[in-house]
């Protein structure tokens, strides 16, 4: 793989911000964070938040779907990709990423500020 280029598969990995201890999930929410889509192509991005001691920490899971209509023009959706749906998945997928990343930092820094306040 180039250096620099990511694999699609590495976005539906999941993010976690610490190292794995006995962690409790409470899901805040089934619905998604954000949405990426393009061309039939979604991505959806969802947090996790996770109590891991005196603090919360945010994961996040991906999914990519297709969207297409079906015989009685109904919109349907299929995990299912074609070798073409994926560069666009892959493009979608880097957006999805780079959210991920931005949203770990953010948290990251606002848990800073709160423990320097404390």
């Amino acid at each position: 793989m180039h250096q620099g280029c990511i694999s699609v598969v590495s976005v539906w990995a999941f993010f976690v911000c610490y190292p794995f201890t006995a962690m409790e999930s409470k899901r805040s929410t089934t619905k998604p964070e954000k949405v990426f889509s393009r061309r039939g192509i979604v991505v959806s991005v969802f947090r996790y938040k996770n109590e891991i001691e005196d603090h919360t920490i945010s994961n996040f899971k991906t999914t990519i779907r297709r969207l297409y209509k079906d015989d009685e023009e109904k919109t349907q959706s299929t995990y299912f990709l074609a070798p073409d749906d994926w560069p666009m998945a892959e493009f979608l997928s880097r957006q999805a990423w780079q959210y991920m990343m931005e949203q770990s930092q953010s948290d990251a820094s606002s848990e800073t500020k709160t423990k320097d306040k404390s």
